[in-house]
């Protein structure tokens, strides 16, 4: 301790020394009048080599020397300019010196000390890694004693009158300011300062608004120019900007591309510079009708998870604002656009009821989400907020509308405030109040839907109704428009020349119709759920009258349709269940009573298969695993894609003597069941034993193909459930067997599939309507275990499709194209890629996806080409999303034949693609599931109806491919455990934190902003990026600028403009702290001060020191000589 005090006071002794020397050096320059080169060449007898003035205070001896006197002495002032510019000293100590002069009384000194700051601020730097972290701090300071200088110089006018010397006082602090605040690096380092030193800013902020009232007090009138007001209020909003992070949209890839010259994007200063010509730039024109992006994610985010929660879309479709760069308007008109392209696509398909009841019962309540939520946000936190939508669209691109079209909108006094007509004056449209009848921002939405004619011709004249007024009539529902805008907008459309034909000797079909269809299920639905919470002995015969009414043409398939867009499918099925358990048969009971009991069994299992096949066990069936039959059956016996069942297991709850009952009947061709002895779920789970040995007695010849028949036909001549059932065993069997030995127990499910000859059978019962759905449940098995050579079942949604002659990669090619030149993705084409994804694997998939984006050479085909790419990667976004970041990337880099690729535009084309693809798995994998609040204000609003998923608290419906690797686990759990024993470890981030990092303003609360949590990336994502940026830090160490390199920055660059200041700090927290400064020495032309802000996290300290060592590096680079 004695040793360390001792170290101590040498130390303190030694600065000491030489600060006395450097004062009387000081005074014998003064004294013989030396210049500054005499000064440089003498100061260097007393600082050792490479040692800084700042050691030993040089600075603070200079300034105190200097202002010594009532007035300056600027011939040591000229030795400090002398010393900055050799770098004896650095611009941090001088700033912070200065700002801590107080003599106000010495105007003649305040306005040297000014002066001397207008010949320096053009060279502020740093030059040393010390410095890096004063240096922002100075210049914060330095603005706070600017502030302050003003403040006293316009006190001394109130008191003295007239002044020159606190005129010059006032005035020129402003123009200092103003300078600082022109100048891109002193900005940034505010930026940095006002992170660091909360306090000293908010000082600054409080010194502003004292000097902008003091102006404009009585007394001072006219002092207060528009020019001092102008950087008072940049001053002060530069803590609502965010350290100038908030605004950026990503651009189109013809003008991310245009930094390849040099060119350097800049943010756009929202609420600050005013600039409305700047509003307009990044998407000067509208999508042509055809491209469309958010159809083709829809189109995908449909087929994998039609019952997801509302918020679910939501958060997708507030991605694509976010990447795209819509006003709010333009994102509801773009969600209703898709949905009506979709919709005419699948009309006359046995998707048209899905795709008609997402288009008008659900789309309704997600543009009621998006709408309470950001009016939401904007009440909790306040206009503008950082990162909300109404933020991001007060500084996106405005929608050029037709003048006329938006005129008549603004003139019409009932559609609205004339102030709020147009997407241009949206940002205040957003901050709808709750009292607020409507949104305006859905009304301008219609304003751009209309312009669309030609497909609402296409689809009003298919649907035999005006759709424009069918969606009308459902968002007034929800409370968005009112009933003017419904009759003002319908009559619009029906002026417009495309309205209905109406003729009243034409019938309209349920098919032609299918929005009125559609709408009117969703009462029908309500009334079917109410009747199922009945009590089943009463009513029997009633319910029994009800279903067979569904199964009656397509009445099933839209209440599905309805019942899954209204979050109630689970609930149908549920009720389903329960009376399937109760219909199971009560020993003794007969006449009609057992007979309807037998029916609703039978139609209530049929009923259940169907909905399993469709929707998948996982998503209709509790989590927790029932007891019931049903249930049991389906886990054990029930025929699904990625989940193989055991024909022997399925045996052993059979009853040998109750399966020699049934082939005796079934032998003797008895049909008729003694219905008041028969318990149903037993005879399903025995008559697979029977089948086994009728087919086993085939193979050994015991019986005849006649024979057989006779058998099958008896088996399905009552009771459709049987044959399911048999079939079921039928189909697992075969993927078992030998293609040798497939044919019999083909030919017998084949059998089931065949009509009846007896026509008195068909006749009675609903036995038409019930035989029907089963011929579509066996079917359907048949298909998922041996796939036709033909697609003769295009009316089956198949688990694959792709059933050709052709190599993989040539049907993608195909497909792609046809995609490509549409601008939009057809249902059908969603299906074959998902078979061609599932074939070929997400790498080949991936890669062969990339290698046809990259064949454009416009950059109008590369934009489409990538929204295309990346809506169809979401079929797998996270597997996808891996195979581009660990595979494809790495051979575009690395590869000597593929890097040649990475040029202009297709280069900024892939890291555009990439950036996406990043973004989207952080959210599917972390940040989708909490992001919205399920709060009862938001889902639970609009006429009762509960607009929710799956009832599995708000989550995604998962892929098909995660689950068959559910399944694997569950095979052989420890073996896996075995392979990959680092994925055990993985925790689960928190759902708050989720929330708060990845979250778009969806039921966002008021503390997310003040309270900031760690949240990490999922383990398999963050190792891929992991893997990407240490071959992003190989790629530029060595300082070359290559195609390689600039691929890098595009990446780097994409992922800034993606990402939001959030999202960005997420995505790069595992990035290596020397890319970026390689980086910079090797394009130093394409980096901005925004840029670089925006690649570190400036809320930590390591990420404000990170940004001003690049700042600075920057900084210097942009003063050598020659700089462009």
């Amino acid at each position: 301790m004695k040793n360390l005090l001792m170290g101590v006071t040498m130390e303190t002794t030694k600065v000491t020394s030489k600060t006395s020397s450097l004062k009387a050096l000081l005074l014998r320059a003064w004294r013989e009048r030396w210049t500054d080169l005499q000064w440089g060449i003498q100061i260097k007898t007393i600082l050792p080599r490479g040692v800084s003035g700042d050691v030993y205070n040089l600075a603070d001896c200079i300034l105190q020397q200097a202002l010594v006197g009532p007035g300056p002495n600027e011939l040591v002032l000229t030795y400090l300019k002398h010393s900055l510019s050799s770098q004896l000293v650095s611009y941090a100590a001088v700033l912070q010196r200065i700002s801590k002069y107080d003599g106000f009384h010495k105007p003649h000194c305040v306005i040297s000390l000014m002066e001397f700051l207008e010949t320096i601020q053009g060279r502020i730097t740093c030059r040393g890694k010390p410095e890096e972290g004063l240096l922002a701090a100075s210049i914060l300071s330095l603005v706070h004693w600017l502030l302050t200088a003003a403040t006293h110089a316009l006190t001394a006018l109130t008191d003295l009158g007239d002044s020159p010397e606190h005129s010059l006082i006032l005035e020129k602090p402003f123009t200092i300011l103003g300078s600082m605040l022109n100048c891109d690096f002193t900005l940034a380092m505010l930026q940095l300062a006002r992170q660091d030193d909360r306090e000293l800013f908010n000082d600054v902020l409080k010194k502003c608004k004292e000097l902008e009232v003091a102006l404009s007090g009585q007394g001072n009138a006219g002092k207060l120019t528009t020019s001092m007001e102008e950087i008072l209020r940049r001053i002060t909003s530069l803590d609502n900007e965010d350290g100038c992070l908030k605004g950026w949209m990503l651009q189109p890839i013809s003008q991310l591309s245009q930094g390849a010259q040099g060119q350097r994007w800049r943010q756009k200063k929202s609420g600050v510079s005013g600039d409305k010509e700047s509003s307009g730039e990044e998407h000067p024109t509208a999508d042509p009708v055809t491209y469309c992006p958010l159809q083709a994610l829809l189109a995908v985010e449909v087929l994998l998870n039609p019952s997801s929660d509302t918020h679910v879309f939501v958060n997708d479709i507030l991605m694509m604002q976010r990447l795209k760069g819509y006003t709010l308007p333009r994102l509801y008109s773009e969600v209703m656009r898709a949905c009506l392209i979709c919709l005419n696509d699948v009309l006359t398909t046995s998707e048209e009821s899905q795709w008609g009841a997402f288009t008008f019962l659900k789309v309704p309540h997600i543009l009621r989400q998006l709408h309470m939520s950001v009016s939401g946000e904007s009440a909790s936190h306040g206009k503008g907020s950082p990162g909300s939508p109404s933020s991001t669209s007060s500084v996106a691109n405005q929608d050029k509308l037709n003048s006329s079209t938006m005129d008549g909108l603004a003139s019409s006094s009932p559609l609205g405030d004339p102030s709020m007509s147009s997407p241009s004056s949206q940002s205040s449209a957003n901050m709808v109040s709750a009292t607020t009848p409507f949104s305006q921002d859905v009304v301008n939405a219609f304003e751009l839907l209309l312009q669309y004619t030609p497909l609402l011709d296409v689809i009003d004249a298919k649907c035999s109704c005006s759709v424009v007024e069918c969606l009308l009539n459902e968002l007034a529902k929800v409370g968005l428009v009112t009933e003017t805008h419904v009759k003002a907008y319908s009559s619009r459309r029906e002026a417009s020349g495309g309205g209905v034909q109406k003729s009243e000797s034409s019938v309209v079909s349920q098919t032609a119709s299918i929005p009125k269809v559609i709408i009117r299920a969703e009462p029908t639905l309500a009334r079917i759920l109410k009747t199922l919470d009945a009590d089943y002995i009463k009513i029997q015969e009633a319910l029994l009258g009800v279903l067979c009414q569904v199964l009656t043409g397509k009445s099933f398939e839209l209440i599905l349709a309805v019942a899954t867009v209204e979050g109630k499918l689970r609930t149908f099925v549920m009720k389903l269940i329960k009376f399937n358990e109760c219909s199971k048969g009560i020993s003794g009971e007969g006449g009609k009573a057992a007979q309807t009991r037998a029916m609703l069994f039978d139609i209530s299992f049929l009923m259940l298969c169907s909905i399993v096949q469709t929707y998948g066990s996982q998503v209709v069936l509790s989590e927790e695993g029932g007891d019931s039959f049903f249930e049991q059956w389906v886990r054990e016996c029930m025929v699904e894609r990625g989940r193989p069942k055991c024909p022997e297991t399925m045996l052993k709850r059979c009853d040998p003597s109750k399966v020699d009952a049934l082939l005796s009947q079934f032998n003797a061709g008895d049909i008729d069941f003694k219905m008041g002895q028969v318990k149903w779920h037993e005879m399903c789970l025995n008559v697979p034993a029977a089948i086994r040995e009728v087919l086993f007695a085939w193979e050994q010849g015991s019986l005849s193909p006649t024979d057989v028949k006779r058998v099958l036909d008896a088996l399905r001549s009552r009771m459709c459930c049987l044959p399911v059932c048999a079939a079921a065993w039928l189909c697992s069997h075969m993927q078992i067997l030998h293609q040798d030995a497939l044919l019999k127990p083909m030919n017998m499910v084949q059998q089931f599939l065949t009509t009846l000859p007896n026509e008195d059978i068909i006749q009675q019962d609903n036995f038409k309507e019930r035989s029907s759905l089963m011929f579509q449940i066996i079917r359907k098995m048949q298909y998922d275990v041996h796939p036709p050579t033909l697609s003769k079942s295009k009316v089956l949604t198949l688990s694959h499709c792709i059933v050709s002659h052709l190599p993989i990669s040539e049907q993608l090619q195909t497909i792609w194209g046809g995609i490509h030149k549409r601008g939009w993705v057809t249902v059908e084409a969603t299906h074959t890629l998902e078979s061609l994804l599932n074939t070929g694997g997400s790498q080949w998939f991936v890669s062969n996806l990339v290698k046809e984006v990259l064949k454009y050479h416009y950059r109008e085909d590369l934009d489409k080409a990538v929204d295309l790419a990346f809506a169809i990667f979401h079929l797998d976004i996270e597997n996808c999303n891996l195979a581009l970041l660990l595979h494809v990337l790495p051979q575009y880099l690395q590869n000597q034949m593929q890097r040649e690729q990475l040029v202009e535009p297709q280069a900024t084309a892939l890291a555009q693609l990439c950036a996406y693809c990043v973004f989207s798995a952080v959210e599917a994998q972390g940040g989708v599931e909490n992001t919205v609040s399920s709060s009862s204000s938001v889902s639970g609003s609009g006429n009762g109806m509960n607009i929710g998923g799956n009832g599995r608290g708000g989550s995604r419906k998962r892929s098909r491919r995660d689950m068959e690797g559910e399944d694997l686990e569950g095979i052989c759990p420890s073996k896996l455990l075995r392979l990959a024993p680092s994925l055990s470890m993985n925790t689960t981030p928190e759902p708050n934190d989720a929330a708060a990092l990845f979250g778009s303003v969806v039921g966002a609360s008021s503390t997310v902003g003040t309270q900031r949590r760690a949240w990490s990336i999922p383990d398999p994502l963050q190792m891929a990026l992991n893997e990407l940026f240490q071959a992003f830090s190989v790629i530029v160490q060595d300082g070359e600028v290559s195609q390689q390199t600039h691929f890098v920055f595009k990446f780097l660059e994409c992922v800034v403009k993606c990402g939001g200041r959030d999202r960005t700090g997420i995505v790069l927290q595992s990035m290596p702290s020397s890319l970026v400064p390689s980086l910079l020495r090797s394009l130093p032309d394409l980096f901005t001060t925004d840029l670089l802000l925006r690649l570190h996290d400036i809320r930590t300290v390591s990420g404000r020191r990170a940004a001003a060592r690049d700042l600075c590096m920057l900084r210097n680079m942009t003063m050598k000589p020659g700089w462009p």
